[in-house]
């Protein structure tokens, strides 16, 4: 079983060498290591860099990535009794960045070396430092991420996803997959409002009658998250987002209720929750109505709940398995 042991006082220094527990082994011997108070003592002599930082992270809790080339590099140093940041300096001098919650490394990142590690580097030391990517940066990072499952997708939108109090929650990336040049954003516009005309006028279907209609061409969506805090792949959809295929529906369920004061302007599409859209429209005297299409609802106002207590904090698990996807999505 892997573990850390973690004896007291000067005992530590004394019996590292020979007490070490093995922690992480992957092949051969394991890297051993001892941690005693938030310091760290590691033999990392002719192991690799993966080896030694996963079996740091796994001693201390501490999320560790090693870029792909540095994997294999065969380190030389001895660490003894040391905090996390000095450790890792010691192991990897200057090639490194680390995130911190206080005075506490939550996440060490091992960097490559090289011109052609440069651009890698920019991306996971804006994640250590917590600095995202502006909306074009993003746009470029969801690309090549399709591309090397859907070569030949192209994007066709991009919207932001935001709560109904104008809040940033999301990002979401349109993309086009099917034959010839990219559809115009109106003439997809259009065709779904004709789509959900003919289909209106066809009668009620039952359920299916509240699903958008099939349309003309390949569509998919990919929902990121606007901070490093979620995860950079939220959903993931075939089809249209519902700020396109539902417009119509919604607009028509106004229609229907309050039929004596429009006409209706749509104003915006915004998130309820991470599957949920809802609409923003104004009536004819400027009065703003919200449309709840899952519960067949219309608003005259929404109110902000109170917040009586600050959200709470992301669990360790949650916040490594969060840093581990976005390394995995940037690591590219």
């Amino acid at each position: 079983m892997n573990r850390a042991i973690r004896p007291h006082g000067l005992i530590a220094l004394a019996l590292f060498l020979a007490l070490a527990a093995p922690v992480a082994a992957r092949d051969g011997e394991p890297v051993r290591v001892a941690v005693e108070n938030g310091r760290v003592s590691v033999d990392a002599r002719g192991r690799t860099a993966g080896q030694v930082f996963a079996a740091l992270s796994e001693a201390t809790g501490v999320f560790s990535w090693v870029a792909g080339p540095a994997r294999e590099e065969k380190l030389s140093a001895r660490v003894t009794d040391l905090p996390m940041d000095k450790a890792v300096e010691a192991l990897v001098p200057g090639r490194y960045a680390l995130s911190f919650t206080g005075n506490r490394v939550t996440a060490v990142y091992v960097l490559s070396q090289g011109a052609d590690a440069a651009p890698e580097t920019e991306r996971v030391t804006r994640l250590a430092y917590g600095k995202f990517f502006s909306p074009d940066e993003l746009s470029g990072l969801v690309t090549a991420h399709v591309a090397k499952s859907r070569p030949r997708a192209r994007l066709f939108t991009r919207l932001s996803r935001e709560d109904v109090a104008g809040r940033r929650a999301a990002w979401a990336f349109v993309f086009y997959d099917g034959p010839g040049q990219v559809p115009a954003l109106e003439e997809v516009r259009r065709r779904v409002r004709e789509a959900w005309t003919a289909r209106e006028a066809a009668g009620p279907a039952g359920s299916v009658a509240q699903m958008p209609p099939p349309l003309p061409g390949r569509f998919f969506t990919l929902e990121t998250s606007a901070d490093f805090s979620g995860p950079p792949v939220r959903t993931f959809r075939e089809g249209l987002p519902d700020e396109f295929s539902l417009e119509t529906p919604a607009a028509s369920l106004l229609a229907a209720k309050l039929p004596d004061q429009g006409p209706f302007t749509l104003v915006r599409a915004y998130s309820m929750d991470i599957l949920a859209t809802g609409f923003e429209f104004r009536a004819a005297d400027g009065k703003p109505l919200y449309v709840d299409l899952a519960r067949k609802a219309v608003y005259t106002g929404f109110s902000a709940p109170a917040k009586t207590e600050p959200e709470p904090e992301p669990s360790p698990e949650l916040r490594r398995e969060v840093l581990a996807q976005w390394t995995e999505f940037l690591d590219s």
